[in-house]
């Protein structure tokens, strides 16, 4: 199985950070990373911090290397205030929480080309992650993850993400992947763990570079054990 796999940060994939990859190949302003990890092949890159670059990253990715999964990890703010920092988040579906054409008589976050607001992720790979979750009782939470080109800092946008979406996490790139392999018919997931919930405002960025380690040592050790099952 190829399964492509990209994040804001190389610091947000634990694993391509401490291993030397078997191989390294440029296309366009991105960087591909080659590993294999329980009879899978690993194509790792870094896609940069938002949505578009998400997005381009993960175009160039699907066409040259044509993924079985494309997976998007890293950190991420927690939305729903049942989710603590260094809690992981799996998303059964994304959205991208800051689109809006709905004057234009579509539905608010409706995103124009699909005709639909939530992005699904792959349920195997949803279930998977469960079974694994489960069996090493490890502080996990299954649902929404927002995307959109803004940091989440404060209560109210926190609130906002619960209300209109029944959030758990706001992030800046997994929705735009998600759209990305939408359009290309490529089954895709999210895996993030929490670096900045605790905190807000002037906080945050203290709390994500003190967690930001952990958490993706954490994100690592999930994604490698289930590997071993998918």
């Amino acid at each position: 199985m190829i399964i492509g796999i990209n994040a804001s940060m190389l610091d947000e994939i634990h694993f391509a950070k401490e291993n030397e990859p078997l191989k390294r190949e440029t296309h366009g302003a991105f960087e591909f990373l080659f590993y294999e990890f329980s009879g899978h092949t690993l194509i790792v890159s870094v896609c940069g911090t938002g949505k578009v670059s998400a997005a381009a990253n993960t175009q160039t990715l699907i066409l040259k290397y044509n993924p079985d999964l494309m997976l998007n990890m890293g950190t991420a703010g927690a939305a729903s205030f049942e989710v603590k920092n260094k809690d992981i988040v799996v998303a059964t579906s994304a959205v991208q929480h800051d689109f809006d054409v709905s004057a234009f008589g579509y539905g608010k976050n409706e995103l124009v080309e699909l005709g639909k607001v939530y992005l699904e992720c792959d349920t195997h790979f949803v279930e998977t992650a469960k079974k694994i979750i489960e069996r090493d009782s490890l502080r996990a939470h299954f649902g929404v993850v927002c995307t959109g080109d803004h940091l989440i800092l404060t209560r109210e946008q926190r609130e906002g993400l619960i209300e209109n979406f029944n959030g758990y996490a706001g992030e800046m790139e997994g929705g735009a992947v998600g759209e990305v392999c939408a359009l290309n018919k490529v089954p895709y997931a999210l895996l993030k763990g929490i670096s900045d919930g605790d905190s807000e405002g002037e906080n945050a960025n203290e709390e994500f570079r003190s967690n930001i380690g952990s958490v993706a040592e954490i994100l690592s050790d999930l994604l490698l054990k289930m590997l071993e099952e998918i």
